[in-house]
């Protein structure tokens, strides 16, 4: 089985890649998701981040994911502790879950989105790395429709490589400038068409 790595900016649409790989019958990955529920389970991740950023991240004892959002995007600093604090524990159980797909046979491709997969240089780990990119228009106009504040949405942006670098780097890429998901299944497609191809 080849482990292919999944990223792209925020707001490209790489969720929705990964949604359609999975439709198809391929296992997939989110570290997104991991992230998300390491914050709601892992009780010593929860001490760590409230002694470094205090209890204004809780709600109800429990980290708001929303909370500790607003408080980290407002500073790059901030956003480097919880990535330093977090990235770890995250990558560990990515590939505890990788190890436990191979386990199976019959699953010829599994596809994990690393958001910040060449960021933290991340790609060696991966038989191919595909990039799901759109135009700076597009990808601004879907932040803006999560109504995410204007200086909040120049940090994340910031925070990341450059989409062209991105993929220049890449093995694959997705084109993303579409409205209709249909044309996006046809593109996720193309690529697996394009794998099977150097698999076969």
């Amino acid at each position: 089985m080849k482990i292919i790595g999944l990223t792209g900016h925020i707001a490209t649409g790489k969720t929705t890649v990964l949604k359609i790989f999975k439709t198809l019958g391929y296992p997939t990955i989110s570290c997104d998701e991991i992230y998300h529920k390491m914050l709601k389970t892992n009780n010593k991740l929860k001490k760590q981040l409230v002694s470094v950023f205090g209890k204004d991240v809780l709600r109800q004892d429990k980290i708001s994911t929303k909370k500790l959002a607003r408080f980290v995007n407002f500073s790059i600093k901030k956003l480097k502790i919880l990535e330093k604090i977090t990235h770890p524990i995250i990558l560990n159980e990515t590939f505890k879950k990788i190890r436990q797909i191979r386990r199976y046979k019959g699953n010829k491709f599994c596809i994990v989105d690393v958001p910040l997969l060449f960021e933290k240089k991340l790609q060696d780990n991966f038989d191919y790395n595909v990039v799901v990119y759109c135009s700076k228009k597009r990808q601004i106009k879907r932040l803006k429709k999560r109504r995410i504040k204007n200086d909040i949405l120049k940090i994340l942006l910031n925070n990341q490589m450059p989409l062209k670098k991105k993929m220049k780097m890449a093995d694959f890429v997705i084109n993303n400038n579409f409205d209709k998901k249909q044309k996006l299944k046809k593109e996720v497609i193309r690529i697996i068409n394009l794998l099977n191809k150097l698999e076969n």
